[in-house]
């Protein structure tokens, strides 16, 4: 399958080039090939002399957050087990245990999104290991940042850039501990072994939630192919208590650019959600040079009289 595409909506490739003709052969009737949008086999392509390039999906993010309401979705799950009167702890237990195991894949796996040739090149590895620490390390190799990184928005004063949490969330050496335990619960009872203390489990599911929640109520997450950039995630950070998405350019010098108007893309929201300041006073340079010219529009609009 092949989907043409107008010239004048040139298409951004993963070196993150837009591209509206062949850099090869200059022809400009370039086509979007691949077989579905869910196989992640979109390419660039010229007909005219073969040169292709792998699409710079700008779903990537999309799906990611797609993934982020599944999260909640599962948080909540459990929350509603937790609370669920009149059904026995064994089922309990189990219920939660398999929400949130699921969980705990979708944290490892969720950034590998935007690059579905790495995936495949390791399938076999992540797919028929089921030790969780030699798919961490697998994925490690593959994207070194593949980890979310949780931010402490409450941990800094106000305008300063925040610090990344240090502790009180799930990190991998952890997420590896506990899905190791609930993989004990979810299998058949070996009836020559020992008893499964299910009121255990039930003690430590809402310090295991906590921590989830920890680690990624605001989170950073880095694409694969996208490593000097990150998004900002906030699970109920909209104004609706929706999720929130802000992207972020990391410079070579380690200077953070923001993506405005992003942030204050609703009118009801009036501050930056990264450094708790209202937009106007916000100190981070922008990504692109128009955006200085959007302030200056977006302030005199504000200080007109109502």
């Amino acid at each position: 399958m092949s989907l043409n595409f107008q010239t004048d909506e040139p298409i951004k490739g993963v070196d993150g080039r837009e591209y509206t003709t062949c850099p090869q052969c200059g022809e400009d009737a370039l086509e979007l090939q691949g077989k579905n949008i869910v196989e992640w086999g979109w390419k660039i392509v010229c007909p005219e002399c073969g040169w292709e390039k792998k699409q710079a999906e700008g779903l990537d993010i999309a799906q990611y957050c797609d993934l982020m309401e599944e999260a909640k979705a599962r948080l909540e799950s459990m929350s509603q087990l937790l609370r669920t009167p009149g059904i026995t702890d064994r089922t309990r237990v189990e219920s939660i245990g398999l929400q949130l195991r699921m969980l705990l894949e979708l944290i490892v796996f969720s950034s590998l999104v935007s690059n579905k040739d790495v995936w495949q090149r390791s399938r076999k590895e992540l797919q028929s290991s089921q030790d969780m620490s030699k798919k961490l390390k697998e994925l490690k190799r593959l994207h070194p940042h593949f980890y979310p990184t949780p931010v402490d928005l409450e941990g800094d004063s106000p305008g300063e850039e925040p610090a990344d949490r240090t502790s009180g969330f799930m990190d991998e050496a952890r997420l590896m501990e506990v899905f190791g335990r609930l993989g004990n619960i979810l299998h058949a009872e070996n009836p020559m072994g020992r008893e499964t203390d299910y009121g255990s489990f039930i003690g430590a599911v809402p310090d295991w939630v906590a921590e989830v929640v920890n680690l990624l109520e605001c989170h950073k997450v880095h694409l694969y192919h996208r490593p000097d950039e990150f998004y900002l995630i906030k699970l109920f950070g909209d104004v609706d208590g929706d999720l929130l998405c802000i992207r972020f350019k990391v410079t070579a010098e380690g200077e953070t650019n923001c993506a405005w108007p992003d942030c204050v893309s609703s009118s009801m929201r009036l501050h930056c959600e990264y450094l708790g300041r209202p937009w106007a006073e916000c100190w981070l340079p922008e990504i692109e040079p128009a955006q200085t010219q959007a302030k200056g529009i977006a302030s005199q609009v504000d200080d007109l009289p109502d």
